[in-house]
């Protein structure tokens, strides 16, 4: 029994209905291994044996995880070694995107309010937090995107 890894966050749509962390994937159902709990594609066609030059048949491997890729998982935090690359690659591709999402999001909102010079000194960009108190989040969200310079960030998150 295949299910949807744990820590997935949101909701997947598989044949129309939806299904989350945990929940078990029907048969029947192709689902990508970035999605299950244990790594590995589910529900594939079999996959097309590739014929070397001496006639024998070896199925397709996933390429290994490049230097980058490994470098990118340590960076994140996300565990790497004996996962099938594909997964480790869909983890990295959705962090990617998940971060893309809440920095334009943070931009967003900032933009809304008062514009902050991101190249400002600490000093200039702590007075902006005292003065805009409501754009506390938003100030924080850009600088962990961008400069994340400690004296601004442990101030306020200690």
């Amino acid at each position: 029994m295949t299910k949807i890894r744990p820590d997935f966050a949101g909701t997947v749509f598989l044949n129309g209905k939806p299904y989350a962390a945990g929940d078990k994937v029907p048969d029947g159902v192709h689902v990508g291994a970035h999605l299950t709990a244990d790594g590995k594609e589910y529900g594939a066609p079999a996959a097309t044996p590739i014929t070397t030059g001496d006639g024998t048949a070896t199925p397709p491997t996933p390429d290994p995880l490049t230097p980058e890729e490994t470098e990118q998982a340590q960076g994140i935090g996300l565990p790497f070694e004996d996962l099938d690359p594909t997964f480790v690659r869909g983890a990295l591709a959705g962090h990617a995107q998940g971060r893309e999402d809440g920095v334009s999001e943070t931009l967003t909102h900032a933009a809304a309010g008062t514009k902050l010079d991101l190249t400002a000194n600490v000093p200039d960009v702590l007075a902006h937090i005292e003065a805009h108190p409501d754009e506390t989040a938003a100030v924080l969200a850009l600088e962990a995107a961008g400069e994340a310079r400690a004296g601004i960030l442990k101030k306020y998150l200690g």
